[in-house]
């Protein structure tokens, strides 16, 4: 029986610069995976490096 995984997101709005959109979409072209999915890998890298402060 499968098992299902909801995960709750929110859209939001991120003002970047020309070179980083073009070089977040470079990537998403060679690694298949969306320009969302790849900022919020490195969001979540981030919060983990940071975490000691969230606390």
């Amino acid at each position: 029986m499968p098992v299902w995984h909801y995960m709750v997101m929110k859209r939001t709005a991120l003002f970047l610069k020309e070179e980083q959109i073009k070089k977040l979409q470079k990537l998403s072209d060679k690694t298949g995976a969306p320009v969302a999915e790849l900022v919020r890998r490195a969001i979540d890298r981030y919060l983990q490096e940071r975490a000691k402060e969230l606390k």
